[in-house]
């Protein structure tokens, strides 16, 4: 089964980015694969092809996580990365969070502990809208979105008719204060 962690936005959140993509959709003249609404998330980390029996390390990964709720800002910008010529996928960029950093960094770490390979490249948190697209028009910036995260998500990605089909397989809640 294919694997990845994330935080899953709330519905308040997806209406946000399902109304930026509406925007986006006339810049792109509807042209590329546009992200469904149920999809949109933030990957902390992309674990690839594991089995059944690599889920409880998982698990146990994300359990050894000590961070509290917080907040992040989407700013409202759009980036994009370049696949190949005139195929880019264009996503929403997010303040700088430490807070969202850190759990990164420790979910990162722990997986490693957990005996996982995992990449190296310099953590870019974003929310991807749509891939196979391009414009050579600026894309304009939108409102921000202020979005909380309680806590983070084991997700499975599987094909389903076609189209993907992330659905959430284990959820660490973030430690509340004491009472």
């Amino acid at each position: 089964m294919r694997l990845f962690t994330a935080i899953d936005l709330s519905a308040e959140c997806k209406e946000y980015i399902s109304d930026v993509m509406k925007d986006m959709k006339v810049y792109l003249n509807n042209k590329g694969v546009f992200v469904p609404l149920n999809n949109f998330h933030i990957t902390l980390e992309f674990l690839g092809e594991k089995e059944e029996r690599d889920v409880e390390r998982i698990r146990k990964a994300m359990d050894g996580i000590n961070i509290h709720p917080f907040s992040f800002l989407i700013t409202g910008e759009i980036g994009y990365f370049t696949r190949e010529r005139n195929k880019r996928t264009y996503f929403l960029n997010m303040a700088h969070s430490e807070n969202l950093n850190r759990l990164q960094w420790e979910l990162h770490n722990n997986l490693e502990m957990e005996g996982f390979p995992l990449e190296k490249r310099k953590y870019h948190p974003h929310i991807t809208l749509v891939r196979n697209a391009y414009t050579k028009d600026i894309i304009p910036s939108f409102d921000t979105f202020k979005e909380n995260v309680t806590s983070i998500h084991l997700m499975r990605s599987d094909r389903i008719n076609g189209r993907m089909v992330y659905t959430s397989i284990y959820e660490k809640l973030l430690l509340n204060d004491p009472v």
